[in-house]
């Protein structure tokens, strides 16, 4: 995605995709469509997730 860093993030334990997606300047609802997550459906740890940030 042009302007846009991959990133890979491993959820720890106690992790939720609002605070990820909050302390990376996006939306959970953006992590469950990057990483095919149904809503509703659960993440654990040790989860990799494939995060698009903005560049700078």
């Amino acid at each position: 995605m042009p302007g846009f860093n991959k990133l890979t993030y491993k959820v720890r334990k106690g992790d939720t995709l609002g605070h990820i997606a909050e302390d990376h300047g996006t939306r959970a609802s953006k992590i469950r469509k990057w990483n095919g997550i149904k809503y509703g459906q659960h993440i654990y740890p040790g989860q990799k997730l494939t995060l698009w940030v903005k560049q700078g």
